[in-house]
């Protein structure tokens, strides 16, 4: 009898310890690269430090997003546009000097061209790139903080 009790309380404590984990749903996987978050994630404060006019020789703010319509109608004033998906073709947009700071920024927390285009950046040998998670509209959401607009948009 004292073993058949010493089974259901062991019995039972698995479940509990089964229930607590999760209800057994495996635990995820790891997060493919791509998706996972870049390593150096800036905020606010740090975007506003480095945005002036003119911008340091040694600094580039970068927007992801597609040119058309999201960076024409509205961007970070001095940042450059090298949408994520052609990326490739504008390299020679980036400055000479690999050390520069590179500060990459897209639509948003849930937006991962910028952590994909700083990857890419820090593939090509640059050493201080960032990426502003918040991007555009966490930019927008601070008082005083302003957008521009291309001159495509303008003459629109």
């Amino acid at each position: 009898m004292h073993t058949r009790r010493h089974i259901y309380a062991t019995a039972l404590l698995g479940l509990i310890l089964f229930l607590a984990a999760g209800c057994g749903t495996p635990a995820p996987g790891p997060v493919p690269a791509q998706s996972a978050p870049f390593h150096a994630v800036v905020d606010t404060a740090f975007v506003q430090k480095h945005v002036q006019v003119p911008m340091a020789d040694n600094v580039m703010l970068i927007d992801s997003r597609p040119r058309r319509p999201k960076y024409d109608e509205g961007h970070i004033p001095m940042a450059v546009s090298i949408p994520d998906n052609q990326f490739d073709k504008m390299t020679d947009k980036l400055p000479a000097d690999k050390s520069a700071l590179l500060i990459f920024y897209c639509g948003g927390p849930a937006c991962d061209l910028s952590h994909k285009s700083a990857r890419k950046a820090e593939a090509l040998g640059y050493t201080n790139v960032k990426v502003y998670a918040q991007g555009f509209p966490g930019w927008m959401e601070v008082p005083g903080n302003f957008a521009a607009v291309s001159t495509d948009w303008v003459k629109q």
